[in-house]
């Protein structure tokens, strides 16, 4: 059963989680759907009828947090790899990165988030109010992967002189402002910035079962319902520590 990005399914339960991972490894073509679904076998992918082609559940579920990673961004365990913010999202990604082995690097702005950084795994930490990012970076020898998740595009161009060569700079985070970078930057580096939003259904279930295992775990600041206003100006403002989560009758 082939499925969309963030498609769902029950049959061939790993496939149909899998996404734009599977492409064309199912055998069959689908024409309508639910009950009145039709598969029509196609012979030359090999294999049984009804049967993906050589690729088993435990195949696809058998691929470890770190490959992931090295997939989808080009960083492999012992690589130096940067996080900037250390907020809902980024307080995360660091502790992602340091479960899989990365050298990390976190970057944040204040020195009273230096102690947060360390408790989170990040064996370096860059406050942003006293050095300027890209260029503590390459005193530390430059990063193979820099993923910023703060809200604010200002310190991208900074970041991307903190590239090693062939490095790349993922955004998550945004603010809809354009991005000003001189082009030399990268060209020079044979460097690249990219975006990325989210992963399919199973990249979520196997990032959940690395996080079981590793023991990462999010931080939440929770706020009565009531409030809810209140929080929206603090998201708003940028003053949200972590996760921000109202609590109906707190």
């Amino acid at each position: 059963m082939l499925v969309s990005h963030f498609g769902a399914g029950q049959e061939r339960r790993a496939h149909s989680q899998a996404g734009p991972l599977v492409q064309d490894a199912v055998a069959g073509r689908l024409a309508g759907i639910g009950a009145q679904g039709q598969v029509v076998a196609v012979e030359e992918l090999g294999g049984e009828r009804g049967q993906s082609a050589g690729v088993g559940d435990e195949d696809v579920g058998g691929v470890g947090g770190g490959s992931e990673l090295h997939r989808t961004f080009g960083a492999g365990p012992g690589d130096r790899v940067a996080v900037l913010g250390i907020g809902g999202l980024g307080h995360l990604a660091v502790q992602f990165a340091a479960a899989m082995g990365f050298e990390t690097v976190a970057i944040g702005r204040g020195e009273e988030k230096r102690e947060l950084a360390e408790e989170l795994g990040a064996r370096h930490y860059i406050d942003t109010e006293r050095q300027e990012p890209g260029a503590a970076l390459r005193e530390l020898g430059g990063a193979g992967l820099i993923l910023s998740t703060a809200s604010s595009s200002k310190p991208l161009a900074e970041l991307v002189d903190g590239l090693t060569p062939h490095g790349r700079l993922t955004v998550v985070g945004f603010d809809g402002s354009p991005l000003q970078l001189p082009l030399a930057k990268l060209v020079m580096g044979a460097r690249s910035v990219t975006g990325h939003l989210t992963g399919s259904p199973a990249d979520t279930e196997q990032a959940m079962r690395f996080a079981v295992a590793t023991g990462v775990r999010p931080r939440v600041q929770t706020v009565p319902l009531e409030e809810a206003q209140q929080a929206l100006d603090t998201q708003q403002n940028g003053k949200a520590r972590f996760r921000m989560v109202l609590v109906p009758g707190a």
